[in-house]
């Protein structure tokens, strides 16, 4: 069976302009833009649609008191360096600080930015005094309460490993009560809908889980603001790769389009960049 026979129509249309169809892709790279987007449709209340684990992962973020605020150029210099070390980690080249204020500037009503924002100061506080308990909880406990030590020395460890990363996160930005952005997204609202553009994350803030919760403030956002639906951007076809299985928590739609056209205005032009194209594009991968 065709799934794709009710389209012919528009590629029969599309080809007498002398159009040509870049075909049915499935990966991102095929085509400028992916045939495949993953949608949030609006909902009256989103937190009650969320898969259970999602749910669970915000609850994880506020544990770790994850605070998100949202505003314009203010918070273009934070959510720049998130998006540098997103670059750096993935080995990716995204968009500059310049770039995001430009957007930001041709769509003032409709554009803005979320920031995952964490008092590391308050966290370390607290795990000191966490650590405190444990260790004289542990001096308390008889040597043949085995199991109770076991649990007792696994939390032990762990809140030594977070006042660890808390030391070397002060190193960088200093030992003193502020809030550190974490996480961030850069988003633009148009018409009815919202396109989530760019995301960036600390790296070290991974299991404050920052990006569950901000993500869940975006939709609400764009869906106060009246927005039929939020684009998180395109996934793979095939769905089993991670953007996937990162976006489906949070209950999207996946579109699929027709895909891409191009209209060669000099045909022979046209096929001399398409083999260029092709070969620089080879070199890249």
């Amino acid at each position: 069976m065709n799934r794709y026979k009710e389209t012919e129509l528009y590629l029969d249309t599309f080809k007498s302009c002398n159009a040509i169809h870049h075909g049915y892709t499935t990966s991102i790279a095929d085509t400028v833009q992916p045939r495949f987007q993953s949608n949030v449709y609006s909902y009256e209340n989103i937190d009650e649609t969320l898969p259970k684990h999602t749910k669970r992962l915000i609850k994880d973020a506020d544990r770790r008191n994850v605070q998100i605020i949202h505003g314009q150029g203010e918070l273009l210099d934070e959510f720049s360096r998130l998006v540098e070390l997103t670059e750096s980690r993935k080995g990716v080249a995204l968009r500059d600080k310049g770039y995001f204020k430009t957007l930001l500037e041709n769509y003032k009503d409709g554009g803005v930015i979320f920031l995952a924002m964490c008092n590391v100061y308050q966290l370390n506080k607290e795990a000191k005094i966490k650590k405190v308990k444990l260790e004289k909880e542990i001096a308390q406990t008889c040597e043949n309460a085995k199991k109770k030590l076991h649990r007792l020395e696994d939390q032990l460890r762990s809140v030594d490993n977070d006042i660890k990363e808390f030391k070397e996160i002060f190193s960088e930005f200093g030992q003193e009560e502020k809030d550190i952005a974490i996480a961030g997204i850069l988003s633009i609202q148009y018409g009815n809908t919202c396109e989530m553009l760019y995301a960036g994350m600390d790296e070290r803030f991974k299991k404050f889980m920052p990006q569950y919760k901000e993500y869940v403030e975006n939709f609400k956002w764009a869906f106060e603001r009246g927005c039929s639906w939020s684009n998180m951007g395109g996934v793979e076809g095939t769905l089993d790769d991670g953007l996937t299985k990162f976006k489906d928590n949070f209950n999207p739609t996946i579109n699929e389009f027709i895909g891409e056209f191009d209209i060669p205005v000099y045909p022979f032009m046209y096929r001399l960049t398409q083999k260029a194209y092709k070969i620089l594009k080879s070199k890249h991968m």
